[in-house]
């Protein structure tokens, strides 16, 4: 299940965002709000301690806490803003996880928590990524005082006691603007995700799953069929899903499933033409109809619908190995694996990036034997050194401003 976090200032037009969700892809929506008024409820954990605090003066005729009179009493201050925030807030960051594991439990795919104080609560922690919804100034002051009837004072009061613009964006993973334009906040929604998946590396088999909404594809296949099976499955995919398998190069721990791969589900193969060469004299590879590959040439983009490919050189003792480097609109990836050393083109062809795998598991000369593996290069807009010692199994995860690096070794 994946769940993401939803945050702003009030007026910011969050619940529009929410709602937006909900309908466009089923997502199940948690709001805090709501669960603070839930808890406050006759019966509830919080319903006692909060009379306690204001006195039976909030408790209306029908024995509920009247929450605009609590919200008045609160309103300028600010220690007993602070004492009602420490009786809500654990009591509401409870009901919510219970809520998420129910929903993972019942095979939920998404779930949206939504909290103003979602950073001083620290909701982050049990969400995959966390969503920043930001609105000008003057017009979330605009909505408070034509939605909520609050006066010019008030609504600008509770905007400057929340956390600044900067605070926001520098503790969220990703800003959706919305200031009026519902069709431009909706396409920041829609924009095009990549999924980046090792399904297996390592001298036994390697295959890599890189996928966007349209488009599935395989980076080798070195495998067995029922394995790569199992793996997509995970992904919730089957192999009918991929459109195509591009191959580095012809070693058997990159192509050992290729055949069957191939057969059984029609999917095009890309490669160069010395990796397909290679690959056809394969005494143990099984005889792939003429149409199966699609010759490829390094530094030549080509596309397989909504991504972009680039192949790329890379030392090894192989026909015509190639990484890959793969775009989706504004995200990419790279891929470069069987490396024994590196070069300024390698490099250069795995910067800017928003994951990277990196595999080094061979040097003809043994040189990775005893020495560090170092890389240096740009990725997320930032410099980058990664170093790994070659080890027996040894795979280190590595996150730079908000990259995913993956670095496999392998002696």
């Amino acid at each position: 299940m994946r769940t993401i976090g939803i945050t702003g200032g009030v007026g910011a037009g969050k619940s529009t965002v929410l709602a937006f969700l909900e309908k466009k892809y089923d997502a199940y929506v948690i709001q805090a709000d709501e669960v603070g008024h839930l808890v406050m409820e006759p019966g509830e954990e919080c319903y006692e301690p909060v009379i306690r605090l204001f006195g039976k003066d909030v408790i209306k005729n029908d024995k509920t806490i009247d929450r605009k009179r609590v919200s008045d009493v609160v309103f300028g201050q600010p220690d007993m803003l602070e004492q009602l925030n420490g009786i809500i807030h654990p009591a509401v960051k409870r009901y919510i996880l219970r809520s998420l594991k129910e929903k993972e439990q019942q095979g939920c795919k998404l779930c949206i928590v939504e909290a103003a104080l979602f950073l001083e609560e620290h909701y982050e922690e049990f969400c995959d990524e966390v969503w920043y919804v930001h609105t000008d100034e003057e017009i979330r002051i605009q909505r408070l005082m034509e939605n909520r009837g609050y006066t010019r004072e008030k609504s600008l009061g509770i905007i400057r006691n929340q956390a600044s613009v900067e605070y926001f964006r520098a503790h969220t993973d990703y800003t959706v603007e919305n200031n009026g334009d519902l069709e431009e906040t909706w396409k920041q929604i829609e924009e095009e995700e990549m999924r980046f998946c090792s399904i297996a590396s390592g001298s036994s088999g390697n295959c890599i799953y890189v996928g966007s909404e349209e488009t599935h594809v395989l980076v080798d296949a070195g495998i067995s069929g029922k394995r790569i099976e199992q793996g997509l499955n995970q992904l919730e995919l089957t192999g009918n899903d991929i459109d195509a398998i591009l191959v580095t190069h012809e070693h058997s721990d990159h192509v050992s499933g290729l055949g069957v791969m191939a057969r059984r589900y029609h999917i095009p193969v890309y490669t160069t033409g010395g990796t397909a060469d290679a690959i056809s004299r394969m005494k143990n590879m099984q005889k792939l109809p003429e149409d199966t590959f699609h010759e490829i040439e390094e530094d030549q983009d080509f596309h397989i619908k909504d991504l972009t490919i680039h192949p790329f050189s890379i030392p090894h003792d192989a026909a015509q190995p190639v990484g890959y480097r793969l775009e989706c609109q504004d995200k990419a990836v790279g891929i470069a694996t069987d490396l024994g050393k590196y070069n300024k083109y390698i490099v250069d062809n795995l910067q800017n990036l928003d994951a990277l795998l990196l595999e080094a598991n061979h040097d003809i000369r043994k040189k990775l034997e005893n020495l560090p593996f170092l890389i240096l290069m740009t990725v997320g807009g930032e410099n980058f050194a990664g170093i790994a010692v070659g080890c027996q199994g040894c795979a280190k995860v590595i996150y730079k401003s908000g990259v995913l690096v993956l670095l496999f070794i392998w002696d």
